[in-house]
């Protein structure tokens, strides 16, 4: 892991990153699964990253693929496990083929009840990989800051497209 991560949360890496690569506005909806990265936006000390909250995880994804399609700039969506996935699949497939920049974060189940039919939980990675460029569910902490930097990367490398982070609560946490 990089050394000026050391002793932090999945959640407080994550953010950390999104700020260097100079996300300033995001599209979410909330849920269980993914409230310790949620809660990074509102706790944040320097708040350089302005949260829209949408009525809908498809809503998300439009504003966020909407906002890279007029900013230039990847556009960023943060849902919750399950169905806050599975709503995301049009916007995914708009991105990957409309050549614009987008990063899914979706929270999941801990990684000891995957497989286990577990409220909300549901195959992420399994359902995303046919329409993005690039989907991973995270194991460790340690593994946080290359594969946001992986997916930052192919978000925006050549044909631009959408990718995907599945983030469990234990790595979160």
């Amino acid at each position: 892991m990089y050394k000026k991560f050391k002793g932090l949360t999945g959640a407080d890496i994550i953010y950390n990153k999104l700020v260097e690569y100079g996300v300033n506005t995001i599209s979410l909806y909330s849920g269980g699964a993914i409230m310790p990265l949620v809660d990074k936006f509102n706790y944040s000390k320097n708040k350089k990253i302005k949260y829209y909250v949408h009525s809908h995880e498809q809503n998300c994804g439009h504003s966020a693929t909407g906002y890279a399609k007029t900013s230039g700039k990847m556009g960023v969506s943060i849902v919750t496990s399950g169905p806050g996935l599975t709503n995301l699949i049009t916007p995914m497939l708009d991105a990957t083929n409309d050549s614009t920049p987008f990063m899914v974060i979706s929270g999941q189940v801990s990684r000891k009840v995957m497989g286990s039919l577990a409220f909300q939980e549901c195959p992420a990675v399994d359902i995303t990989k046919p329409v993005t460029k690039f989907s991973y569910c995270l194991e460790s902490v340690e593994e946080v800051p290359y594969v946001m930097d992986l997916a930052y990367h192919l978000a925006n490398d050549k044909k631009k497209g959408c990718v995907h982070i599945d983030l469990p609560k234990c790595v979160a946490n």
